[in-house]
């Protein structure tokens, strides 16, 4: 049996993706970032091609980096005290 996708209207679309609607119409127009479907005169938008944007737009956490950082004077007979930084993620 064929699995009928559910399809969306631009502004069922946009309301899930947090656009405007005329930024998907501009999508459809210059045919990027979404595929949409014509049926008659109707435009819809699978619901699996959103899900496959925000998939594709998701970026994955970046890993907190953390130095360790010499601290005291130049000459080699002074004691050197190490100070850790820490970078925000």
């Amino acid at each position: 049996m064929i699995e009928i996708p559910q399809l969306l209207t631009i502004g069922e679309a946009a309301r899930a993706l947090g656009m405007r609607e005329s930024t998907l119409r501009d999508w459809r127009i210059d045919r990027k970032n979404i595929a949409f479907v014509k049926v008659g005169d109707a435009i819809r938008v699978d619901a699996r091609e959103i899900e496959r944007f925000i998939a594709a737009h998701t970026e994955p956490p970046v890993a907190k980096t953390v130095a360790t950082v010499a601290q005291g004077g130049v000459r080699d007979d002074q004691p050197k005290r190490a100070k850790t930084i820490e970078f925000p993620a």
